[in-house]
């Protein structure tokens, strides 16, 4: 049976309501701790509190195992709904700004659990696996498009008509894509294997299938590299370059620009090259661009080179993907991309414990080249994948 297109419509449409709310969730809720505090330590204390969800999403979708991708859609979009109405009702009080840290942590939990949902339907959607990269371009394409729109129409109504009806606002968007995201019709059927899948035997399964164990290794490898980027423009530009607050903006305005582009550009090239050789060559030519930005010191160009940066950013994390939603297995796969998702998310401190240390003995000007031999380790690494795969 084939994908209507009103099923594309449906999916398109539901990936861009809950991105939309889910950016515009964040800007809201941590301006309204900012606001009501006027503690910048309370404001971090939430930033760290929502580094815990992947451990929850994770355990979640082992319990709530054998449901569809589809299921967790809906239903964390229509649980986030219910929780900005109890925002909206309960942020007055006098300990408000507890109640919207606690509930941070739960939408963020959820959120997890939906971007995972939003991957893995992929595979539910289609019969054949040529299909998967379109998909997974336009996804990230689109939800990159609209978690812009989110950030900038969010700081504009917090401002304009307050954080109690902007909270409300939000609620809206996450009912609208429940009801879209409910009435998608699925393909593939939930097997009985599927509802036992438990997390020991996934990591039996992992540990035990070459593929599905290098191709994890890879992406940790490269999310170590990635994780802290943020970090280490904003220090580059500031120590390096000698700019200020705007000239970051310009350069952080152009990396989601690439991302973007980057994303809609796997949508159209995933078909006329095969994946694991795509990676090879992004991964290449993303070394390269991390080598240059750390000898080409001129504002036109070190922007160029973000620019193309955030094109590779976007590639590598769509070829990872659908290289993901080729190899792993149909039972249990939305458990085993929230494990693997729990697996990326212990990157973070990593780079940014490596991020630290370089800065500390001095090498920040150097990090960009580092992080290219980073690079290129992980490129050796996803050639030795394709070598043992191909033998």
């Amino acid at each position: 049976m084939k994908i209507e297109r009103n099923e594309i419509i449906k999916y398109l449409t539901t990936v861009s309501l809950s991105s939309l709310a889910n950016s515009a969730s964040a800007l809201a809720v941590y301006w309204y701790v900012l606001e009501t505090t006027a503690s910048v330590e309370t404001l971090i204390m939430a930033g760290i509190l929502q580094s815990i969800p992947t451990v929850f999403a994770f355990i979640i979708a082992n319990i709530a195992n054998g449901k569809s991708s589809r299921f967790f859609m809906w239903v964390s979009d229509a649980i986030r709904a219910v929780l900005f109405i109890a925002l909206f009702l309960t942020c007055d009080l006098k300990y408000g700004v507890w109640i919207v840290i606690v509930i941070n942590i739960v939408l963020q939990v959820l959120e997890q659990l939906r971007t995972t949902a939003t991957t893995t339907i992929i595979a539910e959607l289609n019969e054949k696996q040529t299909k998967y990269g379109i998909w997974v371009g336009m996804s990230n394409g689109i939800k990159s498009i609209f978690e812009l729109i989110g950030v900038a129409s969010c700081g504009y109504f917090f401002e304009k008509i307050g954080y109690k009806f902007t909270f409300v606002s939000i609620a809206l968007f996450f009912v609208l894509s429940t009801v879209v995201s409910f009435t998608i019709k699925e393909n593939a059927e939930i097997t009985e294997d599927a509802k036992h899948i438990r997390p020991l035997s996934m990591l039996k399964q992992i540990t035990h299938n070459f593929n599905i164990l290098g191709i994890i290794t890879l992406a940790v490898i490269i999310s170590t590299v990635f994780s802290p980027l943020d970090i280490i423009l904003t220090s580059f530009v500031h120590t390096i370059l000698k700019k200020g607050a705007l000239y970051y903006g310009i350069v952080d305005g152009l990396l989601m620009f690439g991302m973007i582009v980057g994303a809609f550009l796997f949508s159209f090239i995933s078909k006329k090259i095969q994946n694991e050789k795509l990676l090879s060559y992004i991964l290449l030519f993303c070394a390269v661009i991390f080598i240059s930005l750390s000898i080409f010191h001129d504002q036109f160009v070190f922007s160029f080179l973000i620019l193309l940066l955030g094109i590779s950013l976007s590639l590598i994390d769509s070829t990872l993907d659908l290289w993901l939603l080729r190899i792993i297995p149909q039972e249990g796969r939305i458990a085993f991309f929230a494990l693997i998702s729990f697996l990326l998310a212990l990157t973070s401190p990593l780079g940014n414990i490596l991020l630290s240390y370089m800065v500390n003995i001095g090498f920040i000007s150097l990090i960009f080249i580092i992080f290219g031999v980073i690079i290129l380790v992980a490129l050796l690494f996803s050639v030795f994948l394709i070598n043992e795969r191909n033998d």
